[in-house]
């Protein structure tokens, strides 16, 4: 845990300024509502309890110099103002850090955005939409690449284009099902070869 939460601590100083702004209170350093998140995610715990739990953490603190646990609120309203272009540049030096083959796997899923009362979402007529993220990952380390999320329906061959384009270094062998299988894709992956059938493409 000690090395994770050092490792998130050097690529968050290596991603955002310290503070957010010049008029920023400076209790708090960006630097460390980032490992606060992230170690959040690791423990997959909520707010208050991870806040809880780093009373009895000092060289937890202490690696992040963290001299005063800040409230859950305040925790939420920062991850809140991050933006995901923060969390992608983190993504993306993360990678760096793993041993990678080139050999990538894609794939999609459908995730609930709340688990709210579906009575109490249709009496006050509020519309809770489902996020479809699409992963890209490394088979030799399990690292994720890149990923894309979208609250639309759109079709796996109209987003993977743009995953692949983009990490097109990354990816050796793009390993997929049948609902990547399309010419367009094929030109934006690395190669030109592809196995028809079968999902992979060189």
């Amino acid at each position: 845990m000690l090395r994770f939460v050092e490792q998130a601590y050097h690529l968050a100083r290596r991603t955002v300024a310290r503070y957010s702004s010049k008029f920023s209170k400076q209790r708090y350093t960006l630097h460390q509502h980032i490992v606060l998140l992230c170690l959040k995610v690791r423990k997959n715990t909520t707010y208050r309890t991870l806040l809880d739990e780093l009373i009895e953490m000092p060289r937890i603190r202490r690696a992040i110099e963290l001299e005063e646990l800040s409230s859950p609120s305040t925790l939420c309203k920062a991850f809140n103002r991050l933006s995901m272009a923060v969390w992608r540049v983190l993504l993306n030096l993360s990678v760096t850090l793993l041993p990678t083959n080139g050999v990538v796997g894609i794939d999609a899923s459908g995730f609930d955005r709340s688990h709210a009362s579906k009575h109490y979402t249709k009496r006050i007529k509020l519309t809770i939409q489902q996020l479809k993220v699409t992963l890209l990952v490394d088979t030799g380390s399990n690292a994720i690449i890149d990923l894309h999320v979208t609250t639309t329906r759109k079709h796996d061959s109209q987003i993977a284009p743009s995953l692949i384009k983009r990490n097109s270094g990354e990816v050796a062998v793009l390993l997929g099902d049948k609902g990547y299988d399309e010419q367009a894709l094929l030109k934006s992956s690395a190669g030109d070869k592809s196995c028809p059938g079968c999902g992979q493409y060189r």
